[in-house]
């Protein structure tokens, strides 16, 4: 069976990492060894899996690198703490640039300021606001929730990648493979005309 072995992780700075693995793995018809290492940046997370296995009936051997991470931002911490401006950008299908600048204000609320790269419709909630690209299934959910013990949590959720003309929503997959919502746009799965927070809180 084939074997695998990390030699080293550069991390960029700002970033950490954790690596799980290498480990082996053996079944009636395939064996194989496999690890994981975990990013982190400013409340953000991706993971690369590496595996290599060999069939064992045919001797084919195989090699896969995956990396995955959602749009998905969550901070914890004080008002003090999140308060001031932010940004959150994308791309278009097309290629072209985009970007959501909103801010946490000091009295405890999340305020969309404005976009910038193209069209955009924004729609605010108690908790925060949604903004999409017109046209596009490019856009981002930013919500400010305050918890029984007075910190606060920020939940920023983007969604872009998904460039498929037949499938108008997914789950927020930078890269856009893992879908839902068939025939319904991404606007749903913010709950428009609910509460954001019941789906993503």
């Amino acid at each position: 069976a084939p074997t695998l072995k990390i030699d080293s992780v550069s991390e960029a700075p700002g970033i950490t990492s954790t690596t799980s693995g290498p480990t082996a793995k053996s079944g009636d018809r395939s064996a194989g060894s496999g690890a994981k290492i975990t990013f982190v940046h400013a409340g953000y997370e991706k993971k690369l899996s590496i595996f290599v296995g060999v069939d064992k009936k045919s001797g084919k051997a195989s090699l896969s690198i995956v990396l995955t991470g959602r749009d998905k931002l969550k901070l914890d911490g004080t008002l003090a703490a999140l308060v001031g401006p932010r940004t959150w950008s994308a791309h278009l299908c097309d290629g072209t640039a985009v970007s959501v600048k909103y801010h946490v204000a000091a009295d405890g609320t999340v305020v969309f300021d404005s976009t910038t790269g193209a069209p955009a419709t924004e729609k605010k909630f108690k908790s925060g606001f949604a903004t999409r690209f017109t046209g596009t299934n490019v856009g981002v959910f930013v919500g400010l929730k305050k918890a029984a013990d007075g910190s606060y949590k920020l939940l920023v959720f983007g969604m872009s990648g998904n460039c498929d003309k037949h499938n108008s929503g997914h789950s927020g997959q930078g890269d856009g493979h893992q879908k839902h919502h068939h025939g319904h746009g991404w606007w749903d799965s913010f709950g428009f005309g609910g509460n954001p927070w019941a789906k993503h809180g």
